[in-house]
């Protein structure tokens, strides 16, 4: 969306960056270090027109700088507020930063701070805005179904050519390739959807008892955070598990990039996570959801969308299911899969071009608390 916006005249998409949640979180330098690292990154993509944070005098900065007419709030961890304190000077619109697949009302839709006081939430399905409208959502006006706009990649958009990763052996042409997402919640006072108590272990099984196939880790961008800050047993568990990985033939590691082009370039995709159930679906591959009790459960749009997914709540259930749909080929759900797409992009058109015409239209119209002139209007991220 953001590349669509910028090569628009009528719009300056522009930038205003903040620590994350997880980075206040940090001692003052490793807080530093986070930032001037997004710092570095946001100003290859375009231009950066403040920040929100100080690193020299190590100070978070009132929202007060950010001058655009409308303001893109990329997520609600850290800024639950953010709405409402830019609220009579600058319309605020909000995209979900992930899928909403797990049962996690409040932050999808229920901050009153937040959700209550967006100009437009921008949403993926039909499905979440019932869930929403039935929920008695404060402001159920303010919705519109636009589809997800990471889903824009199976649209060719802003998809970068994938790149292959061979392995240390062989030709990676030659080879599957599986991918294990392990979600970050491994504290059962959050979502819980974490089980890398029993599937850490597992996963190397299959990556021992299967030299053949070549495995990637792309692990939630929290997990290593999450391990660190319980400590204990489960962060000896965690850096147990993360040297074997590293050290197999077979397997590596993928933190960051574009997991789009990696998807596209898989075979199979095992995870505990949540977005990614429904992120990786048009790909059209064998998706192994990792379950156990007491986990957050499935919202509408989730229990939809899993008659697409195989299940594994312990280790034989998944080497089970591995066998069958990975190792023979056996995938009776792919026709579920297909169906479930249609699901995922309600729109003919790329998500971000639906939400780039709607601001077209509407931010052309004069009201009290709409923008007074268009013309080359800021948009903030």
């Amino acid at each position: 969306m953001f590349d669509i916006l910028l090569e628009d005249d009528d719009f300056r998409p522009v930038f205003y960056l903040t620590l994350s949640d997880t980075a206040l979180r940090l001692d003052r330098d490793k807080r530093q270090s986070e930032f001037f690292a997004a710092l570095k990154f946001f100003s290859k993509i375009g231009e950066v027109a403040g920040c929100l944070y100080d690193p020299q005098r190590d100070r978070m900065l009132p929202p007060s700088s950010i001058t655009s007419d409308l303001v893109f709030v990329q997520q609600p961890w850290g800024m639950q507020d953010l709405p409402r304190r830019l609220q009579g000077r600058c319309l605020t619109a909000y995209i979900h930063y992930g899928y909403p697949v797990i049962q996690n009302q409040r932050m999808q839709f229920g901050l009153k701070h937040f959700h209550p006081f967006l100009w437009t939430h921008f949403i993926a399905d039909k499905v979440q805005e019932k869930e929403i409208v039935t929920s008695k959502y404060e402001q159920a006006e303010n919705l519109l179904v636009a589809g997800y706009p990471k889903l824009d990649a199976y649209f060719g958009l802003g998809l970068a050519p994938i790149q292959k990763s061979p392995p240390r052996q062989r030709e990676i042409s030659q080879r599957k390739r599986v991918i294990f997402a392990p979600h970050h919640t491994l504290s059962p006072n959050t979502l819980n959807l974490s089980t890398l108590d029993w599937s850490a272990s597992a996963m190397l099984d299959l990556v021992e008892t299967n030299p053949d196939i070549d495995f990637i880790l792309k692990p939630h961008p929290n997990l290593e955070f999450e391990a660190h800050r319980i400590g204990g047993g489960v962060l000896e568990n965690y850096l147990f598990f993360i040297n074997c990985w590293e050290k197999a033939l077979n397997s590596t590691t993928m933190s960051t990039g574009d997991y789009f082009s990696l998807f596209q370039d898989s075979d199979a995709l095992i995870t505990d996570s949540g977005s990614f159930l429904a992120e990786y679906l048009p790909t059209q591959r064998p998706l192994i959801r990792l379950t156990k009790p007491n986990s957050a459960k499935l919202n509408s749009n989730g229990k939809l969308l899993a008659r697409a997914f195989y299940e594994a709540s312990d280790t034989e259930t998944l080497k089970s299911v591995f066998e069958r749909v990975v190792l023979k080929g056996d995938d009776h759900l792919k026709p579920k899969r297909l169906a479930a797409c249609k699901t995922l992009m309600p729109k003919d058109a790329p998500s971000s071009t639906v939400i780039v015409n709607y601001l077209r239209k509407r931010l052309r119209k004069s009201t009290p608390n709409d923008v007074s002139n268009f013309g080359a209007s800021s948009v903030a991220r």
